[in-house]
């Protein structure tokens, strides 16, 4: 994390329920559900402050959901790459690539345009979800 933040009980319980559901991109209401659903129930605010403080450094991704109508977290690992979110299915995921970096590193050069790497999210469809979709992409 940046600098040196206190730990405290409830922050830890909010990193590891991201940790252990990697990929699942939940909105503030539902999570706090799912905290207190586990024994861990703090105040709305307790959770956006620590929810933002998360995502400012880079340990989490918000994103508006459009079928939820809100913004929805999603865990990163780590501050750096990008993000893959599956249209279908919803499920996001935390990438780093080479290729990416040379296209961020282009963008930036050619086009003088800094790509902030912690709000990089592409979207398509996840291999489970591409043959129902498959009129819908592009394929390369």
């Amino acid at each position: 994390m940046k600098g040196r933040r206190y730990r405290t009980d409830n922050r830890d319980a909010i990193v590891n329920w991201f940790v252990t559901h990697e990929g699942e991109a939940i909105s503030v209401a539902a999570l706090k559900a799912r905290l207190e659903a586990e024994g861990r129930g703090m105040s709305i605010a307790t959770l956006y402050r620590n929810l933002a403080l998360l995502s400012d450094d880079g340990w989490l991704t918000r994103t508006g959901d459009a079928v939820l109508g809100s913004d929805v977290y999603v865990y990163r690992k780590g501050p750096d790459g990008f993000m893959l979110h599956c249209l279908g299915c919803g499920k996001m995921e935390s990438h780093h690539c080479s290729q990416a970096e040379a296209l961020w590193r282009h963008i930036a050069e050619s086009h003088h345009f800094l790509i902030d790497r912690q709000q990089v999210i592409i979207r398509g469809y996840c291999r489970e979800c591409q043959d129902k979709h498959r009129s819908q992409t592009t394929t390369f």
